[in-house]
């Protein structure tokens, strides 16, 4: 009878995109190279942007449009702040602070 331990094939089944990028995680230039060497990349591409799908073709120009441009700056908001949450800050700190000194001058 089994006692436990390790098994082969125990345990929970890798997700398909799993598996993939442990794949594609072993290819390097030298290998996408060789792949790539073995079509013709213009004529696929005139391909993708000439596609059925609304999708693959917008996909499609945006990745060449980020290359020959580059990618777009992303703005970086930190924090949760907005413009007037600030302001309504500002208000609330006042309140409080006439309050204090109201409370102390009646003392």
């Amino acid at each position: 009878m089994a006692r436990g331990g390790k098994r082969p094939g125990a345990g929970r089944k890798p997700l398909p995109l799993t598996v993939v990028r442990r794949a594609v995680g072993t290819f390097n230039k030298a290998t996408a190279a060789e792949i790539l060497a073995t079509i013709n990349e213009l004529e696929t591409w005139g391909q993708l942007l000439q596609d059925e799908d609304p999708n693959i073709r917008l996909k499609a120009v945006m990745y060449l449009t980020d290359r020959r441009d580059g990618k777009a700056e992303q703005t970086i908001r930190h924090g949760n702040a907005t413009d007037d949450s600030f302001e309504r800050l500002a208000e609330i700190l006042a309140g409080a602070a006439a309050a204090a000194n109201s409370e102390s001058s009646v003392q």
